[in-house]
């Protein structure tokens, strides 16, 4: 579901899952707000601007990730999941954990382990 990933107001919400479609790579396979017929434009109408730049912007850089010919990041992965949206939120997180989590490479610090000693910061 479109919901709150992209943080657009629920009028919004409600206008795309009753004309387009309940998810967001439906939207972006549609191509409806690249190309639109008649129709689509009134509901884009109806939209709020800033919703839509938010919409069309979110579509593009999955589109751009999945043209690019190098590795994709781990968060190019998550945004370009064309599979599903759900579980975006939680991949997110778990990303936001592992960087979080990740231990400093302090090689002043693991020098003076390997030599059992403690070095103050006058000796650095």
């Amino acid at each position: 579901m479109v919901k709150n990933y992209l943080n657009v107001r629920p009028e919004t919400i409600k206008l795309l899952e009753q004309n387009i479609s309940k998810t967001i790579s439906d939207i972006n396979h549609s191509r409806i707000l690249y190309d639109p017929p008649p129709r689509i434009l009134e509901i884009e109408a109806k939209i709020n601007k800033w919703d839509l730049m938010k919409l069309k912007s979110f579509c593009t850089t999955k589109e751009t990730v999945s043209k690019v010919k190098r590795q994709p990041s781990d968060w190019e992965k998550i945004i370009a999941n064309e599979a599903t949206d759900k579980g975006l939120i939680s991949n997110i997180y778990k990303q936001l954990l592992q960087l979080n989590s990740r231990k400093i490479n302090d090689p002043i610090k693991k020098w003076a382990k390997e030599l059992n000693r403690h070095f103050s910061k006058e000796d650095i």
